[in-house]
């Protein structure tokens, strides 16, 4: 019943008036009416004052409240970040926020949506990520009737770690399909990598052999890789890369001899990469901004 007639809003807006009213009537009546009894008499003004003392404090509140002042201070410590790390329903709340955002224009493939965006482009698993990153592709012809060809692709990147007591990996890898494949420089810090994890995992029904580098004691590493790979143009002319981790800032320079063209296109990213140098037998493309799992570009090789 009190619980009940305490959330009722017409009793929450008039009791500070009604504590107002009702210690300035105890004060009066301490003040100017004569009682028998002192002790009642004091009793009577103590609790007069401490009533309207009450209610002068929730007449306050009550305003500020209606001024925003109140809201906002809540509101600041509700969304401070270090209150929000203590919540175990952040994905719902995100969830929420989310729909609002987008007003909930497509209701049958929301949670699909927002399941995607969240697992796609919020790093919530990952503890790195890569920076500047320089792909240098030299691509020369062996064998111009049969359309044989070797690129040489020398990869640099600075892994960026969450802090220093990360512990992690570099990977990097090849379909067991390529054949003519060679493993020329793995360094970490300009140090060669001497006994790498070498295993294989199945992506997508494919088979790769995958070479792996712990990361461990430092928040920043820089990582260089040169590979090697014999291509018959024939059977494949596609040179693809698709990035693991979100990538910030790519740029992406080939050299390729005379005889050779090729087309370059994006491949799922935001935005279009940029031209940025373009010479005889050299081109260079520049991405200036994140790079998403799974997006990146790839090359069409002409001989």
């Amino acid at each position: 019943m009190l619980s009940k007639l305490y959330s009722n809003r017409s009793f929450q807006s008039s009791l500070p008036w009604v504590m107002l009213l009702l210690g300035t009537g105890l004060l009066f009546l301490g003040y100017f009416s004569d009682f028998t009894n002192e002790k009642v008499q004091e009793l009577t003004k103590k609790l007069g004052e401490t009533i309207l003392i009450g209610g002068v404090f929730a007449v306050i509140l009550k305003s500020m409240q209606y001024t925003g002042i109140f809201k906002e201070s809540i509101a600041s410590v509700i969304y401070e970040p270090k209150f929000l790390e203590n919540r175990k329903d952040l994905n719902f709340i995100w969830e929420k926020m989310s729909i609002v955002l987008f007003r909930n224009k497509f209701p049958k493939i929301s949670d699909k949506l927002l399941h995607d965006v969240k697992e796609m482009y919020f790093p919530t698993q990952e503890v790195i990520y890569y920076e500047n990153a320089e792909h240098e592709l030299k691509i020369n012809i062996i064998d111009f009737d049969k359309k044989i060809i070797k690129i040489t692709t020398s990869s640099t990147l600075d892994v960026i770690c969450e802090n220093k007591s990360t512990k992690t990996f570099y990977e990097h890898g090849h379909s067991l399909d390529c054949k003519d494949y060679k493993l020329l420089k793995f360094k970490i810090d300009g140090n060669d990598v001497v006994k790498p994890e070498v295993y294989t995992k199945n992506v997508g029904g494919i088979e790769y052999q995958m070479t792996k580098a712990k990361l461990t004691g430092k928040d920043k590493y820089r990582i260089k890789v040169v590979v090697e790979r014999i291509v018959n143009l024939n059977e494949d002319d596609i040179y693809t890369f698709n990035a693991t981790k979100i990538f910030n800032k790519l740029k992406v320079q080939i050299h390729f001899d005379n005889g050779l063209s090729f087309d370059f296109y994006s491949l799922g990213t935001l935005k279009y990469f940029n031209n940025s140098k373009n010479h005889d037998h050299f081109i260079e493309y520049t991405y200036d901004d994140l790079i998403y799992r799974k997006q990146g570009y790839f090359i069409k090789i002409k001989i």
